[in-house]
This record gives structure tokens, C-alpha cells and sequence, in this order.
């Protein structure tokens, strides 16, 4: 529910007019984790989210090696979400977009909404260029 509020938070910045930026201590794996949220609800591919969450391993105090596509024989926070994801719908019917959406969509606490689908509209509206 924490990543629901920041996307919500996120929303209404850029409602504002407000540029953002986000990042956590280590600027990895909370870091990377609500970007790929963010772009599996904004429809972007997965083979693309999981390259853009892999540059969060980039950097001088982050060593970590991970190989860009999460299995099941690695550990890394990005399967964990994944996987997670997973339990909001059928993985072999659903994209990893849908799930995300499902479980955007879903309350997981009684002290945080679920996003709604106009919020997620106006996400994509605010970060989507068209041509």
C-alpha cells in the first residue's frame, strides 16, 4: 500500500505542474521497484521495465550484479514484485500491465485507498508523449 500512496502522491505533483523525483537510500531496489510500477501501469513492455529497473544496480556505492530478467533461480527484489504481481490475476492470460493495473487497483490496508482507474488515466495523461 506504500507504493500506492507514492504513485498517488507522484499524481498529484504532477497534477500541480511539479516535476519529480524519487529516490531511497540506496536508490536500487524501493527506487527501482516504484519506477517499474510505475511503467507497467503507463503499458510499458516488460523486457523494457526490467532493463530501466537493472540501471539502479549502476552506481558507485551499488555493486550488485543481477541479470536483467528476473527467474526463479534469483532472489532480487524484482522477482519478489513480479512475482507478487502475479497473484493479482492469471500470468499466462494477463500482462505484467494488467496485473499491475489489478493490483493497483486492489485495497491491500484499510488505511490506504486503491488507486482508482481515473487516477491511473491521469498518470498516463501527465508522463505519456504522443507524437
Amino acid at each position: 500500500e506504500l507504493y500506492q500512496q507514492a504513485i498517488r502522491s507522484i499524481i498529484g505533483w504532477l497534477g500541480e505542474g511539479r516535476n519529480v523525483y524519487f529516490h531511497c537510500a540506496g536508490g536500487a531496489d524501493r527506487t527501482g521497484s516504484l519506477a517499474f510500477l510505475i511503467e507497467a501501469l503507463l503499458g510499458v513492455s516488460e523486457s523494457d521495465m526490467s532493463k530501466d529497473y537493472e540501471l539502479t544496480t549502476f552506481g558507485p556505492s551499488n555493486t550488485r550484479l543481477r541479470n536483467y530478467r528476473a527467474t526463479q533461480d534469483e532472489t532480487h527484489i524484482l522477482y519478489e514484485l513480479i512475482t507478487h504481481l502475479r497473484k493479482f490475476g492469471n500470468p499466462q492470460e494477463m500482462s505484467i500491465n494488467e496485473l499491475a493495473v489489478k493490483w493497483a487497483t486492489t485495497r491491500h490496508s484499510d488505511s490506504v485507498d486503491p488507486l482508482t482507474m481515473d487516477e491511473i488515466e491521469l498518470l498516463r495523461k501527465y508522463l505519456i508523449v504522443k507524437d
